[in-house]
């Protein structure tokens, strides 16, 4: 199981891996329980769980604020990837 402070640590580091990416210096990545919330201005847009060491597993959170599990797991960088790639769109500052 995660511990708060290894879930912070990659809070951080999903963060660096989204801005290093392009133009989402404004993406922040908070640790909440277990998981790990993408933000855009303040609104979680996505999530990532720890299904794993080093594996994590990314979902959207759809219009009717439900959570569709994505086709996006890996490590850290391999879901920052992803979700840039996948989520593009939704990551821009409004």
């Amino acid at each position: 199981m995660p511990t708060r402070d290894n879930l912070s640590a990659s809070a951080a580091s999903l963060q660096s891996h989204i801005q290093a990416q392009g133009e989402f210096s404004h993406v922040t990545v908070t640790a909440r329980g277990r998981q790990l919330h993408i933000r855009v201005d303040n609104e979680v847009i996505a999530r990532v769980e720890q299904t794993g060491s080093t594996h994590f597993a990314l979902a959207f959170r759809n219009h009717a604020g439900h959570w569709e599990p994505m086709p996006v797991q890996g490590t850290l960088a391999e879901v920052a990837r992803g979700a840039v790639e996948t989520l593009a769109p939704y990551l821009r500052s409004y």
